[in-house]
């Protein structure tokens, strides 16, 4: 989602210069072309020993540096990119004039890096030093600053500021579509940033315009097998997903699957997010067990190289637990959900909603499993968070809520606890909701057996005006929400 500029620096090499940093960074840029990457790998290494010789810290070795944090980012290896582009970053403070628009690009990257790492202060911070930069460098800082406005709308997205989030991307295609270069490999991915933000606001139309807009400037500058191309494959596929349908998302991310399989690392967090949005689509095909391999290589993907803190790993881990419910293999589902309940309770507030999703779908499976204790303990917490929410969105948790604990408590004839709870839920609970027959039946039964027969009695005149029930009473809700972070 987030613009990246590969710093490679373009120099004249001359012949005397072949075994210099300058040569060295060359060569490393050829066979970075040609698909060679440990080998381009190598040669910034020794561009960087070799630069050290004008001074450790040095303009060239910065270059170097950068460069090679540069190509640790496309590879998926964040905490050595991390390492490089600071090192980078570090000696331009010392050496560069703050109206530097190349030191800007680095400060940029670095935001970038953090971006994707899920460490969103650090990447405001740097973000905001590179539009300064980018401002105090006159017209060659005006140009870049696409790329700063650019992260820092997806920075802004993340935080729920989506009015502020998509003048920053009109602004970011506004300075491409004005620039001399016109460079529409930048155009397309601001695009696709657009198009994202309009896929979570649900304008799936405009979504959908957008990135059909940048996959077709992607598909005139670049190979078939370009990951620019698979990037706009799957954020399109996305939309489609998030719109409902599934059918015309599934052959887009195969697609995209199919070239990041060929240009990325195995554990590369790119790749592990298309597998994991086609999952998706095969889950909503109802072809559950050709999603649960793609989510096993994902989840191992970003536990290794994001970390089990990240939302990424949490998102995966949401989703794995729904394989396993729908395939009805509970013992599997809680050992994902308790896993993603771990890592929930530890970065995230205590009252937050996707933990109350979490407590209501352990809870089910405690239930199916006949663990009632651990049942009643999860979806006691699971309304206890969703009653601290003031928003009336959060209404069909309530209701999912209250309806297995209210089962909980008849199953284990806990009559005197059953009845507030299905007094409540009932209370909350639409009066066209299919299982509502179902809910009135059993309080009913709950009334008889705490000597409540007149109460009974009138209830049960009420279920026989009703209508046939629209799904049996055992049926698993759709209120059983599901984590799909990973379609963003």
């Amino acid at each position: 989602r987030v613009l990246w500029l590969l710093l490679l620096f373009c120099y004249p090499v001359l012949p005397q210069e072949k075994a210099t940093w300058i040569g060295l960074t060359q060569q490393g840029k050829r066979l970075l072309r040609e698909g060679y990457r440990a080998d381009a790998e190598a040669a910034f290494l020794a561009a960087i020993d070799s630069a050290g010789h004008v001074g450790p810290r040095s303009l060239p070795v910065a270059k170097c540096l950068a460069v090679l944090g540069s190509l640790y980012y496309e590879d998926g290896r964040y905490a050595e990119s991390e390492i490089q582009l600071k090192r980078s970053v570090e000696i331009l403070d010392e050496i560069h004039s703050p109206e530097d628009a190349e030191f800007g690009l680095v400060v940029n990257n670095l935001a970038v890096l953090y971006g994707a790492m899920g460490r969103t202060a650090e990447a405001e911070r740097q973000c905001q030093r590179a539009i300064h930069l980018f401002e105090n460098a006159g017209e060659a800082g005006r140009i870049q600053m696409t790329y700063a406005l650019n992260t820092l709308g997806t920075i802004r997205q993340s935080q729920g500021q989506y009015k502020e989030a998509e003048d920053l991307f009109r602004g970011a295609l506004k300075l491409v579509e004005a620039s001399p270069r016109k460079d529409q490999l930048d155009a397309a991915l601001v695009l696709d940033n657009l198009g994202a933000l309009y896929c979570s606001l649900g304008r799936f139309g405009e979504s959908e315009a957008s990135h059909r807009r940048a996959l077709d400037l992607g598909e005139k500058a670049l190979p078939v097998g370009n990951r620019a191309i698979a990037r706009s494959l799957n954020y399109l596929a996305v939309t489609y997903l998030k719109a409902g349908n599934a059918r015309q998302a599934e052959p887009l991310l195969q697609r995209a699957v199919v070239i990041n399989e060929k240009v990325l690392p195995s554990d590369h967090p790119d790749l592990a997010r298309n597998r994991n949005n086609l999952a998706l689509a095969y889950l909503e095909l109802g072809r559950s067990g050709e999603a649960e391999p793609l989510l096993r290589l994902a989840l191992n993907s970003v536990d290794r190289v994001l970390g089990p803190m990240h939302p990424a790993t949490m998102g995966i881990l949401g989703n794995l637990g729904e394989v396993y419910e729908r395939q009805e293999r509970s013992n599997a589902a809680i050992f994902m959900l308790q896993r993603l309940l771990a890592v929930q309770e530890k970065v995230l507030a205590r009252d937050d909603i996707d933990i109350a999703v979490t407590l209501n779908r352990l809870g089910v499976r405690y239930q199916l499993v006949g663990r009632n204790s651990d049942a009643e303990r999860s979806l006691r917490r699971s309304i206890e968070i969703v009653d601290s929410q003031s928003s009336k969105d959060f209404k069909r948790g309530l209701v999912s809520g209250l309806f297995y604990l209210a089962d909980v408590y008849l199953k284990e004839k806990s009559y005197s606890k059953a009845g507030p709870v299905y007094e409540r839920l009932l209370s909350v609970q639409d009066r066209d909701d299919p299982r509502r027959d179902g809910v009135l039946e059993n309080y009913a039964t709950v009334l008889k057996k705490t000597k409540r027969n007149a109460e009974a009695s009138r209830l049960r005149k009420e279920i026989k005006a009703l209508r046939e029930p629209q799904a049996p009473k055992s049926a698993l809700p759709a209120e059983v929400a599901t984590h799909n972070d990973l379609k963003q």
